[in-house]
């Protein structure tokens, strides 16, 4: 596998996705709903939001999206 996840939904709002294709993942589409939270750790490198190196929980906060099927793509191995 090349990838766990081929297109993460997250943070999208009035977008219109078309022709979308994943290769070799694990999961070909994360969409998740207004509900779900995720935490960004920081460290000395990180840009803060808050400008403090601590963890900060964001909530998602998608609307007015639309996706076509997403094709999943196996990648063809040729023989040597």
């Amino acid at each position: 596998m090349n990838c766990d996840i081929g297109f993460d939904t997250w943070y999208y709002q009035d977008s219109d996705w078309e022709n979308c294709k994943a290769v070799d993942c694990t999961e070909s589409m994360l969409a998740q709903n207004d509900n779900t939270t995720r935490m960004l750790s920081m460290n000395k490198c990180s840009k803060s939001p808050t400008g403090y190196l601590e963890d900060v929980v964001i909530q998602n906060i998608p609307k007015n999206n639309s996706f076509s099927p997403l094709l999943s793509l196996k990648k063809l191995v040729l023989p040597n």
